[in-house]
């Protein structure tokens, strides 16, 4: 057999491979694309903002996307620019019921503003949750977040801790309108020690922090003596922190925070905030959806779901139980 039937013969055995491999690929890409299941229920997430800071929604995010992919749902997730943009929240939401999905998970920005899309969200058989802050209305089918009265009270705590229950205190919070802003300042407010003549100023920076920035120098500059300042969120607390540092005033000032955004974990590194309340964001969101799928299967799940809070200080910052909160092992979106 000449040199030249060897190679014909070897080109026919490694073309014959070849295909043989390919069609062993495209095999099993074919079973693998039965064997994986198309998602069980489309949910549609319309949360108070997508803009970044504040990180808090980002990490609702990451729950709520992580549980769909566990319990089989497609999750849909949408918002806002800003947390004062009801209008546009309106719409969002007004959109989403057009898709006429299983569910729709909400976190309001208006109390009482999102009531007549959610009654038609519910009226057309959309299955409603609330996440974080709720509305007044009581078709949704549960509610899950944060207790905002206990954590307004936890820093009360905080404040009274700091400054011997003595000195004048501002507050800066989010949107007057929402449920988590509300309580947060009921609960500071009818906790805090002689809060009635304590409390000089409370203003809102409507989730953005350049406008928390401002409220603060002003309050500074009109109330020389203030001893403690409170933000209500993450975006007016790291405004009240730029202040500050601004000013010079962060070793002088006390300051207690919600949330822990990366930049509000550096600013209590370097001493301008001295204790935060963390929420849990990421449970929010993946509670949220689980108590979703759960519902659609027909289960029971608590109408109210308390995903907590806790007091932070330098001292405690990188405790283990602390850490998980703090930095959940999530991959970035």
């Amino acid at each position: 057999m000449s040199r030249n039937h060897y190679i014909a013969i070897l080109i026919t055995l490694v073309v014959c491979f070849a295909a043989l491999l390919l069609f062993y690929r495209i095999e099993k890409n074919a079973i693998n694309h039965q064997e994986k299941e198309e998602p069980l229920y489309q949910i549609e997430v319309v949360l108070k903002a997508k803009s970044n800071p504040p990180d808090f929604w980002r990490i609702v995010e990451q729950g709520a996307v992580v549980a769909a992919e566990e319990y089989g749902a497609f999750c849909n997730v949408t918002g806002p620019l800003f947390e004062n943009d009801t209008e546009c929240q309106i719409k969002l939401m007004e959109d989403a019921i057009a898709k006429q999905p299983e569910a729709i998970i909400l976190a309001a920005t208006d109390f009482k503003r999102l009531v007549p899309v959610c009654k038609r969200a519910v009226e057309e058989g959309i299955l409603l949750v609330t996440v974080d802050s709720d509305v007044n209305f009581d078709g949704q089918a549960c509610f899950v977040g944060t207790d905002n009265y206990q954590l307004g009270k936890s820093m009360a705590e905080q404040v009274d801790l700091l400054t011997n229950s003595m000195g004048k205190v501002g507050v800066v919070g989010h949107v007057k309108t929402v449920t988590t802003a509300i309580d947060r300042q009921r609960g500071l407010t009818e906790n805090l020690t002689d809060a009635d003549h304590r409390i000089v100023d409370v203003a809102y920076c409507n989730g953005v922090v350049e406008k928390a920035r401002k409220h603060a120098i002003r309050m500074l500059s009109q109330n020389p003596s203030l001893t403690c300042m409170v933000g209500l969120n993450e975006t007016s607390a790291l405004g009240i922190a730029n202040a500050l540092e601004e000013l010079g005033l962060q070793k002088t000032v006390k300051l207690v925070a919600c949330d822990c955004a990366t930049m509000q974990i550096q600013m209590m590194e370097r001493g301008t905030i001295q204790a935060f309340v963390i929420q849990n964001p990421f449970n929010m969101g993946y509670v949220s959806v689980k108590h979703a799928v759960q519902l659609l299967q027909g289960k029971n799940v608590p109408v109210n779901y308390n995903t907590k809070s806790v007091v932070v200080t330098k001292d405690s910052l990188y405790n283990a139980e602390n850490q998980k909160l703090l930095f959940p092992f999530v991959d970035e979106q």
